[in-house]
């Protein structure tokens, strides 16, 4: 017998440990847990998503007690929003062709006139079929 042994790290996409934002086609971004934590978000939370003009490849985060935020809702061990014409902008200004995308993102936050914005590390995605 000559076994072949599959596990976790032969699977083609597998749930980063590291901080990440997945956004979809569809129209839904998620953080992962380890950005919920590092981010201090919860269930309820508001954020803002930012794209440098600029730039336009670089996207931020906020979490915001703005009104207009975005409320962040539960599911699984994530927090999602559905924010489609937003994830359009960034499908479109990332030049992604698959159906979803996942991004690290930084802990670390770049502090701009008395706000903090957590960057998307937008320049090597993880991208999905």
């Amino acid at each position: 017998m000559d076994l072949k042994k599959y596990n976790r790290s032969d699977c083609k996409y597998r749930v980063p440990r590291e901080p990440s934002v997945h956004i979809a086609k569809v129209g839904t971004f998620s953080i992962n847990k380890a950005a919920v934590i590092g981010l201090g978000l919860k269930h309820g939370d508001k954020i803002n998503l930012f794209q440098d003009t600029w730039r336009p490849e670089d996207w931020y985060i906020q979490k915001t007690t703005d009104e207009y935020g975005l409320k962040l809702r539960q599911t699984n061990n994530s927090l999602v929003v559905n924010a489609s014409s937003v994830v359009k902008e960034m499908f479109k200004s990332l030049n992604i062709k698959e159906k979803s995308a996942t991004f690290r993102i930084s802990v670390e936050p770049t502090e701009e006139k008395d706000e903090k914005y957590f960057a998307i590390l937008t320049k090597v995605p993880n991208n999905h079929e």
